[in-house]
């Protein structure tokens, strides 16, 4: 019975944490979704009391502010564009980092922990950081267009920083050392006696990489694609210095409370978003299960 309570009080610091800043916070921004804007307050049947605060009755709850990410075009784009970088963003990632990181666990080369440690270097940084690079990098005046233009007359990338593009090379830019890290670490459990055996039963490279590596490694590509969606999915700082003619989800929130003052609005769509964030993550962690099941 003591062993029981000691065990209790071990979680409770965190759990008192857990409930201060994310379970209470999150209930409450969801029924402030249901909260009609300001400006329907003012023009409905709300209360008014003395210091000029709009009363709101179970009533006048509504679903306007969950529904405006399919009836407003702005928001719906948002969403989708959010989306789509994720996801491209996710693979690309894992394209670019899972030969950095089987190089790391299988081979032995100089400058090996220095190589490691560059990779992991934009993990220390914001996103206000990392766009601040990319403008640096490939900006209106950045290096690599200033450096082309000096080398063969033709500005290179000139603004590049600025477009769907730049925004898509400065996530991928953030999501290096969290996909190349996370890869590293499942590549080192493989049992690479399996390697072995295919090869002397006569298993070609092309077979053994497709029917024994590839299955195995199948868990740690879906867990790294959950991680780097759900970074990529509220990501904020990297559009807030470099999208000018679009809007991603996480910016169109800050812009509805900060600017347009719809703070009802920004806590439905922070909800939406949390939830598209959490089932897709959800999701590719249970097929990664299960595909690491079945390759077990």
């Amino acid at each position: 019975m003591m062993r029981h309570w000691l065990g209790a009080l071990y979680i409770m610091p965190l759990t008192v944490f857990f409930v201060a800043v994310m379970v209470y916070p999150f209930f409450n921004m969801v029924f402030q979704g249901f909260i009609p804007s300001q400006a329907m307050l003012e023009a409905g049947s709300a209360m008014s009391t003395a210091d000029g605060e709009y009363i709101v009755t179970w009533d006048e709850l509504t679903l306007a502010n969950y529904l405006s990410v399919f009836t407003d075009d702005h928001i719906r784009s948002g969403l989708t564009l959010s989306l789509a970088i994720s996801v491209i963003v996710s693979f690309v990632s894992i394209f670019l980092c899972i030969g950095p990181a089987w190089l790391l666990v299988r081979k032995e080369f100089p400058g090996k922990r220095m190589f490691r440690a560059i990779l992991t270097v934009p993990m220390a940084f914001s996103g206000i950081i990392i766009g601040f690079l990319a403008v640096i990098m490939i900006g209106r005046i950045g290096a690599i267009p200033l450096i082309t233009d000096w080398l063969f007359g033709i500005p290179v990338a000139e603004a590049l920083a600025y477009s769907l593009t730049g925004l898509g090379i400065a996530y991928i830019w953030f999501q290096i050392p969290r996909a190349t890290l996370n890869l590293e670490s499942a590549i080192r459990k493989f049992d690479w006696d399996l390697e072995s055996a295919a090869r002397s039963l006569g298993a070609s490279p092309f077979q053994t990489v497709r029917y024994v590596l590839l299955p195995l490694l199948t868990p740690a590509i879906v867990s790294t694609m959950a991680v780097t969606f759900a970074v990529s999915m509220g990501s904020f700082g990297v559009a807030l210095l470099l999208l000018k003619k679009a809007t991603v989800l996480p910016l169109e929130i800050y812009t509805q409370m900060y600017s347009t003052l719809a703070f009802e609005l920004s806590a439905a769509l922070s909800v939406q978003l949390a939830v598209v964030t959490v089932g897709v993550n959800y999701f590719l962690r249970r097929y990664g299960e299960r595909h690491y099941a079945f390759a077990s």
